[in-house]
């Protein structure tokens, strides 16, 4: 067979013990702008593991990284109209509250990548699997 308008090919290679057949694709794969790669990462991020957290851990790492941040009270408290520098204390102060909540998750719950675990899977599924992996273990090992 060919690999005509990028159609697969089946490699059966009779060394091949496995019930899989190896298949090979040639795939045409334009290059990326640094525009498009900005996109990509940010489709391609770790989604966290709140079910796996360490909760306390993360609240008191919160509570101590939002005790330090300095509320900007002269713009909140200000009545006339908002001029520049008043929107870059908004700015920094929302940036500030961001900035500890990742420091927090990030020092207190696990992540993994998103897609990674699968809609469907429990932890249930989780206790299963380590069972049939030990199972798989002792037969080897007999």
């Amino acid at each position: 067979m060919s690999a005509d308008n990028n159609e697969p090919i089946i490699l059966n290679d009779g060394d091949n013990m496995s019930d899989h057949c190896a298949i090979s694709v040639t795939v045409s794969i334009p290059v990326a702008s640094k525009n498009n790669i900005g996109n990509f990462s940010q489709q391609h991020r770790s989604k966290l593991l709140w079910d796996k957290a360490n909760i306390d851990g993360y609240r008191t790492d919160l509570y101590n990284c939002l005790s330090s941040i300095e509320l900007p009270m002269e713009t909140l408290l200000c009545k006339e109209c908002c001029d520049e520098s008043h929107h870059a204390d908004i700015e920094k102060y929302y940036n500030s509250i961001l900035n500890c909540l990742k420091t927090a998750a990030c020092n207190n719950v696990p992540t993994s990548k998103t897609g990674f675990h699968k809609y469907w899977w429990t932890p249930e599924l989780d206790d299963l699997k380590q069972k049939c992996i030990d199972v798989a273990e002792i037969w080897k090992t007999s």
